[in-house]
């Protein structure tokens, strides 16, 4: 079931009004080290989730919530509308002053994603894609220009929750690294994907992320006319893990080959 568009300007609104409690944030020295490989968590991603979630109540009462924090991550029934949330998508960008960081914020109908808006509040851009209805940048529509990786700079994330993939992980960069017009790593999941889908980078790929660093992401890319898949170009499930491959249907194809040169190392 899609959303009324008067549910998902309330939506996009409270995430817009969310980004102004980070917005003003340069470097934050007052953080914690959850489980996993440098895996950040810090006072204003309790917040904004907190935000997000008192207000979504308002807009969809009956909505189920999986969430990066705050004992929201165990996967929920799916029997309606779900929406899963990042409340800051690169938080260690965040940490450390960067400002490129996230609110990621989609909503699923019975493990169907309909919606996703990816809000970067230092630029104030706001990424939308609404199932069927196509993706905007800032209200403006944005469409994929099919290319290769030759044609343009792609984004790589570098495993960053589980050490043991980091060296798989660079030598896949290497390779895509030199295929590409240029290399970036930017440290964000939902904007990495969301820069596909506007043409800033051509491809992106990263090994292990959860559900709410790539959820709204994959809506905004395929409306599109991106394809986000996993590493071996299959559909991406909707589970709590995955590793995610996104790009132009040119870029796609050549990063799943190159892919398959350098195949995991096999889970313990």
């Amino acid at each position: 079931m899609i959303p009324s568009k008067e549910i998902t300007d309330q939506i996009e609104q409270t995430v817009r009004t969310a980004g102004c409690l980070i917005e003003d944030v340069i470097g934050v020295t007052d953080m914690k080290n959850k489980e996993g490989h440098f895996n950040f968590v810090t006072k204003y991603d309790s917040k904004v989730q907190s935000f997000l979630i008192d207000h979504f109540r308002r807009i969809l009462p009956e909505a189920e919530y999986w969430c990066e924090e705050d004992g929201y991550t165990d996967e929920p029934s799916f029997d309606g509308y779900t929406f899963i949330i990042d409340p800051i998508d690169g938080t260690t960008n965040f940490i450390c002053g960067f400002m490129f960081s996230a609110i990621s914020v989609a909503l699923a109908y019975r493990k169907e994603i309909v919606y996703g808006i990816v809000y970067n509040p230092f630029r104030k851009e706001a990424f939308i894609g609404k199932k069927g209805e196509g993706a905007t940048l800032n209200g403006e529509p944005i469409h994929v220009v099919d290319r290769p990786l030759s044609a343009g700079v792609s984004h790589f994330g570098c495993s960053p929750y589980k050490a043991k993939y980091r060296e798989v992980s660079l030598q896949r960069q290497q390779a895509i690294a030199m295929a590409s017009m240029d290399l970036r790593q930017m440290g964000s999941a939902a904007l990495g994907i969301s820069y596909v889908a506007c043409n800033r980078c051509v491809s992106y790929a990263s090994v292990h992320l959860y559900v709410w660093d790539y959820a709204a992401g994959q809506i905004i890319l395929e409306e599109a006319g991106g394809k986000l898949t996993d590493m071996e170009g299959e559909e991406l499930q909707l589970s709590a893990e995955a590793s995610v491959l996104g790009g132009t249907e040119i870029s796609h194809k050549e990063c799943v080959d190159i892919m398959k040169q350098y195949p995991l190392p096999a889970e313990e």
